[in-house]
């Protein structure tokens, strides 16, 4: 799964998924921070030119308008987590109040970890 950035709501749904089946947060905060450092600078170009010429200046202000949106802090996800387990207890069970069934889940276990 992909989407522009892959951080935001795919990286969302990607950490929830994860922490679904008991991948280890750390290992999923840690995958999810790397996601700016891997989109390469082909790919930054070619965002900052869509987003506007603001964005392509080069000033600091427009450099740190490009990082902000590129940004994929660990905290982001821990925060998410942190609160799907408050209202739910487990991510799984937040999955299982809002439509996935138990199979389903089951099925992205055994697609993810095999």
């Amino acid at each position: 799964m992909h989407c522009t950035l892959g951080k935001d709501r795919t990286g969302v749904l990607i950490a929830v998924l994860l922490a679904a089946i008991g991948v280890r947060d750390d290992d999923i905060e840690r995958t999810y921070a790397q996601s700016s450092a891997l989109l390469g600078d082909g790919f930054i170009d070619e965002l900052a030119a869509v987003l506007g010429p603001e964005l392509t200046a080069g000033s600091a202000r427009s450099e740190a308008a490009l990082e902000a949106i590129l940004a994929s802090p660990a905290a982001y996800i821990q925060d998410i987590l942190a609160h799907i387990r408050y209202d739910h207890g487990t991510v799984a069970a937040y999955l299982l109040a809002n439509g996935l069934e138990p199979e389903e889940l089951e099925r992205v276990r055994n697609k993810l970890v095999g």
